[in-house]
């Protein structure tokens, strides 16, 4: 595990953050099986749109007001780590 990862595990687990199978919906991804393509052709996961990620990160401050301090970046980061990290669950990649 990087520290980058190892960073955005512990926001998502500090604010419960968690992805679920049915959750890639959320970024407009019809199913885990069609984001684990995605992650394997983009590990960054830079093949879905910024602005999705953006409004991810936003509704999860709007959501927790703990995570005020953090930037929009962050958020975006701790999103893409839950999806990965659901995928890892999962057996899909």
């Amino acid at each position: 595990m990087t520290d980058h990862e190892a960073k955005y595990r512990a926001l998502n687990t500090k604010f419960h953050i968690r992805w679920e199978r049915q959750s890639p919906r959320l970024v407009g991804v019809q199913s885990a099986e069609k984001l684990a393509e995605l992650y394997k052709a983009d590990e960054h996961l830079n093949n879905i749109p910024l602005r999705v990620w953006d409004s991810m990160g936003a509704s999860i401050q709007a959501y927790n007001r703990g995570t005020a301090a953090l930037s929009q970046a962050e958020l975006v980061c701790m999103c893409k780590q839950a999806a990965k990290d659901m995928l890892l669950r999962e057996g899909l990649i």
